[in-house]
């Protein structure tokens, strides 16, 4: 064709222009030609379904299109015309040159709608596979939709629809479970009046039996029960569960799919879509009887994988809407369900207060507002109505809310539920089907190396991506390495990706990619995806993620994550995740780049570990399974993972040994995550002005490495306004639906040591049922828990004891036990602001632990104790019991088994002797906290007469008793500064040395083990009798002790009243805001 103009030149200008600030509408080329223009255009050439079509010249797209391939050349252009609004059916697109809709200054403003066709398997392009949009090497992609916000938040709670109101039925809580079998396969069949949108009657059809003499009993159930129901009558009928596929013979040779078309269209149609139905499809119908013309039925395919699936039926009748509900989890039956609700049309219709000017959201859009309860599924669709006297953030839809959708501000903690636009003026679907297609081989975008531009905003894309293929996403960046080194930088922003079957957008072996504002919502697998670890520099700004459902493309996508982040130079800031199944954000490292990125170079070998996360500031998750925010694991080459990242920040990755860097998580909120608001494992992380709420657990922190790991200027809240869907027997949402009675934590003292400075806790209500505190150990515990983790600064806006600022459990305490780890468990009040006593430990009150010193705090189950602790551990082989016994009191003893944990008092204030019932041997003691200035004299009991071998570490290594020094008294013990010295009784049968290291622990170092190796003492049993193993009486008859401990500073501790009602100011992360909108009127600074 004529007048072709070369993509180098279309680009330059482009480019040109943008770096200039010129505006730039691409239909204003001169050279482009029309597309309906045959003869001029096309040589006269008349295209098809079976037509591939290769665009050589510059073209305006005015007219619609169905052809099997579009192939743009290099130096060639396809350019949408502002003044069509074309449908594009096609299986496939390939750019080489350019494909452009609008511009950033000309953004296209009708509406447009291309459409990918065709079932898996009938062709395969190189480096792209099926049904697609691909860019190739020197193409150019531009897709600039109307610019309107894609989300924003409400600024009011939407309260739900209650009984007596604006509801009239709700056949899922008003019919008793006893009437409607919940949990067998068949139909649920509701017949309702028209006037009052009450129900007359209802029954379950059962239909998974395999005779066909009892499917024919069951239609005739069905017949008969309808066969007294008068016309104008409203019925509902919905798949229960499923329909099993092995029946849909029996039931069409029963007459069930005849007599429905009879009922309903009033003759024998063959047109139904309940003639389809195969197991794990959802059906739902709602038909006035006796009018052929009064009815909606929905049909959802499941397809060749069991997914979860909703089909809604619904239509209005006298001002009243009826709904009928089939909700079908091929992955989990026995979630699913179905309900019919009837409620006020014009109770369904009101307006709803937004933070954000939503002025350009139209009638006819529809949008999605997330659930603020830990269930992520009572997020709810609305379709927006007209209003003209709404205010520019005031939108009026069309919805019967099923859940309250909360939408305040509470004590610096923003739970306002997300409101976002899920329709666009430019569509991308994904699943136009051919015949028998699979519905979850659905389109998608792929971009390869050396692109020349991408950028797509205010974009739809729904049904895209391909569930059982790799490398087919909605949206997908493959290997480009890296983008972000000229002044054109790729941008994903604005769009509204949603019901996909694989993903929103995904990012592999790509650096430099900007994600800002778009909307991933119901999708199987992870959301926003960093695939191997080698994507670095990746920007994600302002956007949200919800529903993401399991898949089984890889391994973690299982249990799906709003954010998988595998590269730790990743910038996140104001993000929201809005509920799914695992969590919303996942940090998970590979120890270098996979898959295709393997051995390319973009990470060194445990480069990650070593990197600080380089921005996480103002998210927010809320509506998890198990977290908000999760910091765990590595991902390895399979994309499995292993527990325990060891990840250690350093200033310079490349070299371990460098000095520590701190990663900062600011402005985090989390709420209503079922486990926990956050879970941190390794890592110098600091939460900063964090709020948290709603959770078993607010903030866990798991070792992971021996970095310092705290929580300032943070604000704690147990149950707050925010109460969401009750759970059985309560007046709120539990969450943990399998414990109701499990204890509600703010933060939770676990391995560490950890630090919790400047932080507010509220809303801590205790009851009959559960405890709820704000600080706490955590329960059931079986690892290590360091004794030199700190409080300081804490404020409580409640009163202690009619609530509790910190509580400890025990067997009799739901929820608790009295595991090893929870014996030795301890942390310090640095400042008395916990406590009013400064500088002292809190213990598990057992006389072991406690000197006259202590003060008992019976309400919170611990003591107070101004004495200063490390543990001693004693491992071995078998299942001798070890007690440890205080010299001061040899009343006061404790006994635990293998691997038993002893909290000591340190600096040598007392003194200890160990025994066996049987002596094990070898065995093995460990001194954790313990250092040059806090030590502990210990003895050990040994047969009499017995010659051992012991080796010490620290503070001075000896390895064989003879490399030890042996000396004639227990003074000579006590006087001991240089270690490895010990005296034997062998009349008494025991062995006296001291327990300290060459160094001491600083405040910084946060290894409880000083210079990272704690002293370790290994006695072996050479000859004796190792049955003599109890020497505490012949001992304490000749090496006696006595230590006077001070008294108390108080008797007894006084009601702590409430210190502050609210939180201070600029503590607690606050009203969030949206990222592009930066004058929000209630930004929290």
């Amino acid at each position: 064709m004529s007048g072709v103009r070369s993509l180098t030149a279309v680009t330059f200008c482009l480019n040109v222009l943008l770096i200039a600030g010129q505006s730039w509408c691409p239909h204003e080329n001169p050279s482009l030609t029309l597309w309906s223009d045959t003869a001029g255009t096309w040589g006269g050439e008349v295209f098809d379904q079976s037509s591939n079509v290769f665009v050589t010249g510059d073209v305006l797209l005015d007219t619609d299109v169905d052809v099997f391939s579009i192939t743009i050349e290099s130096g060639a252009s396809l350019v949408w015309s502002p003044e069509a609004e074309p449908t594009v059916r096609v299986h496939y697109m390939i750019v080489y040159g350019s494909l452009i809709i609008g511009s950033e200054d000309c953004p296209y403003t009708n509406c447009t709608h291309i459409s990918f066709v065709g079932a898996p398997g009938a062709y395969s392009i190189s480096d792209f596979g099926e049904k697609f949009l691909g860019v190739a090497a020197g193409g150019t992609l531009e897709v600039h939709g109307e610019p309107r916000i894609g989300w924003t938040k409400l600024d009011h709670t939407i309260e739900k629809c209650a009984p007596g109101d604006c509801l009239f039925f709700n056949q899922k809580n008003d019919v008793p479970k006893t009437d409607i079998v919940k949990f067998q396969p068949g139909l649920v069949v509701t017949v309702l009046d028209r006037d009052t949108g009450l129900p007359d009657k209802y029954t379950f059809i059962r239909l998974d039996a395999t005779r066909q003499s009892t499917v024919n009993t069951k239609v005739k159930a069905l017949k008969s029960f309808m066969s007294d129901v008068p016309d104008g009558k409203i019925v509902a009928m919905e798949a229960q569960r499923y329909i099993p596929d092995t029946d849909t013979s029996l039931m069409e040779a029963a007459g069930l799919f005849d007599y429905l078309e009879e009922l309903v269209d009033l003759n024998i149609t063959n047109q139904m879509e309940i003639r389809n139905i195969e197991k794990f499809d959802a059906y739902a119908l709602l038909f006035l009887k006796g009018n052929s013309s009064c009815k909606q039925e929905t049909l959802i395919k499941a397809g060749s994988t069991p997914q979860a699936l909703d089909a809604v039926s619904s239509m209005v009748e006298n001002g009243i809407l009826f709904k009928a509900h089939s909700y079908v989890n091929g992955n989990d039956v026995k979630t699913s369900y179905v309900n019919v609700i009837t409620a006020s049309a014009n109770g369904s219709e009101f307006v709803i207060d937004l933070l954000d000017d939503v002025s350009l959201w139209k009638e006819g859009d529809v949008v999605v507002i997330t659930s603020t309860d830990y269930d992520w599924t009572q997020a709810e669709e609305a379709d927006i109505i007209d209003c003209p006297s709404c205010l520019p953030n005031q939108i009026k839809i069309h919805l019967i809310p099923e859940y309250t959708h909360y939408g305040e501000v509470y004590m610096n903690t923003d739970m306002r539920a997300e409101v976002a636009l899920l329709t666009r003026n430019i569509v991308f679907e994904g699943t136009d089907v051919e015949g028998d297609a699979d519905e979850a081989f659905g389109g998608h975008l792929k971009f390869l190396k050396d692109f020349e531009s991408i950028h797509i905003e205010g974009a739809e894309f729904f049904d895209m991506g391909q569930k059982n293929y790799m490398g087919a996403y909605p949206i997908y960046f493959h290997m480009c390495e890296d983008v972000d080194d000229g002044p054109n930088l790729p941008y994903i922003r604005s769009n509204s990706i949603h019901n996909t079957h694989s993903r929103c957008v995904a990012i592999q072996g790509t650096s430099g990619v900007q994600v800002e504002d778009n909307v991933c919502y119901d999708c199987y697998g992870h959301g926003y995806f960093l695939e191997d670890g080698g994507e670095k520099r990746t920007v994600f700004d302002g956007n949200l993620a919800l529903g993401q459902r399991s898949s089984g493309l890889i391994q973690t996508d299982s249990n799906p994550v709003g954010f998988f982040i595998t590269n730790p130079q990743t910038y996140l800031r104001n993000n929201v995740a809005a509920g799914g199944l695992r969590a919303g954000y996942w940090f998970v490292f590979p120890n270098e780049p996979i898959g295709n990125s393997t051995g390319l170079g973009f990470m060194g070998l445990y480069e990650a570990k070593y990197t600080a996360i380089y921005e996480f500031y103002n998210n927010v998750a809320h509506s998890y399974n198990l977290a908000g925010l999760l910091i765990d694991n590595i991902l390895r080459p399979d994309g499995k993972t292993s527990p325990n990242n060891g990840y250690q920040p350093k200033k310079d990755p490349l070299n371990f040994r460098s000095a520590n860097k701190e990663v900062i998580i600011e402005r985090f909120t989390g709420y209503k995550n079922r486990n926990w608001n956050a879970y941190i494992s390794g890592g110098f992380i600091t939460l900063v002005e964090c709020s948290l709420s709603d959770s078993s657990q607010s903030v866990f922190f798991e070792r992971g490495s021996f970095q310092w790991k705290s929580v300032t200027r943070s604000v704690f809240l147990g149950e707050t306004p925010n109460v969401g869907e009750p759970s059985p027997g309560y007046n709120r949402s539990r969450p943990k639906t399998s414990n109701l009675n499990s204890p509600v934590q703010g933060f939770v003292f676990n391995e560490g040591p950890i630090k919790l400075q400047q932080s507010w806790f509220g809303s801590f209500d205790d009851n009959t049922n559960y405890k709820s505190m704000g600080l706490g150990f955590q329960p059931n515990d079986g690892g290590d828990i360091s004794p030199r983790s700190t409080v300081e600064e804490v404020l409580f806006g409640y009163d202690d004891p009619s609530n509790l600022r910190v509580f400890d459990g025990n067997t009799t305490t739901p929820g608790f036990s009295d595991t090893k780890t929870d014996i030795v468990s301890a942390f310090v009040d640095t400042d008395g602001t916990l406590t009013t006593l400064a500088d002292h430990t809190l213990v598990k009150p057992l006389p072991f632990h406690l000197s006259k010193s202590c003060v008992n705090n019976d309400n919170w189950g611990l003591a107070a104790c101004p004495q200063k602790y490390g543990q001693l551990t004693v491992s071995y082989s078998g299942n001798a019991i070890a007690t440890m016994t205080r010299d001061d009191d040899p009343s006061l003893s404790y006994s635990a088994s293998n691997l038993a944990r002893f909290l000591v008092m340190k600096a040598y204030v007392t003194s200890y002797i160990l025994h066996f019932d049987t002596i094990p041997s070898p065995f093995t003691i460990k001194a954790i906290a313990i250092d040059n200035a806090g030590g502990v004299r210990i003895g050990v009991c040994v047969p009499r007469n017995a010659k051992i071998e012991m080796r010490i570490n620290k503070p001075k290594k000896a390895n064989r008793l003879r490399k030890w020094t042996s000396v004639s008294t227990l003074q000579d013990i006590d006087d001991d500064t240089t270690g490895a010295k010990y005296f034997l009784d062998s009349t008494v049968g025991i062995v006296f040395f001291k327990l300290f290291h060459s160094a001491n622990l600083v405040a910084n170092n946060a290894n409880d083990c000083p210079r990272g190796l704690c002293t370790q003492v290994v006695i072996r049993i050479k000859t004796g009798d190792r049955t003599d193993s109890d020497c505490t009486q012949r001992a304490y008859a000749v090496y006696n002790r006595s230590v006077d401990f001070p008294p108390p500073s108080i008797a007894s501790f006084a009601p702590f009243p409430a210190e502050m009602a609210s939180p201070p100011e600029v503590w607690g992360a606050g009203a969030t805001r949206h990222g592009m909108y930066d004058n929000m009127g209630d930004v929290f600074d």
